[in-house]
C-alpha cells in the first residue's frame, strides 16, 4: 500500500482530508507514509507563487528532518510553531518595507506588540 491517500490541492478542505487513509498507511508502511506526506507537502510548494518557492522547501524539509534525540509530539509541534513565526516575521518585515517603497510610513509598534504574544516556544523536559 504506497500509494498517496490525499493528492494536494489548493482548495483541499478538511472534508477532503482522509484522515483513516492516512492512519492506514502509517501503521502499514511508515516508510511510504512519511513519502507520501512529503510528497504532499511539496506538492503544496509547487503550487506557491515562485518567490516563496525556496523558503517553503527549506520549511518542509526543516519539518521533514529526522528529529534528534527522541522528541516529544509537543516539542515536534514547538518546532513547527517556531518555523511559521520566523516565517510570519519575515512577511511582516517584508510588508514594511513594501508600505515604506510606496511612500507610506511604517506602521507603529503595534503590529509588533499584537505579536509578541507569539514569542519563541521552548519545550522544558523535567
Amino acid at each position: 500500500m504506497s500509494t498517496q491517500p490525499t493528492k494536494f490541492s489548493p482548495a483541499l478542505t478538511a472534508t477532503d482530508f482522509d484522515f483513516d487513509a492516512w492512519v492506514k498507511l502509517a501503521a502499514s508502511d511508515p516508510s511510504a507514509f512519511e513519502q507520501a506526506k512529503r510528497d504532499l507537502l511539496m506538492q503544496a510548494v509547487g503550487e506557491a507563487p515562485a518567490s516563496q518557492r525556496a523558503q517553503l522547501t527549506g520549511l518542509v524539509n526543516a519539518l521533514m528532518a529526522p528529529p534528534s534525540g527522541n522528541p516529544t509530539g509537543l516539542e515536534r509541534a514547538v518546532t513547527a510553531q517556531n518555523a511559521m513565526m520566523q516565517g510570519m516575521y519575515a512577511l511582516q518585515d517584508q510588508m514594511q518595507s513594501l508600505k515604506t517603497e510606496l511612500g507610506g510610513a511604517p506602521e507603529a509598534a503595534s503590529v509588533d506588540a499584537s505579536l509578541a504574544q507569539f514569542t519563541t516556544l521552548t519545550v522544558v523536559k523535567r
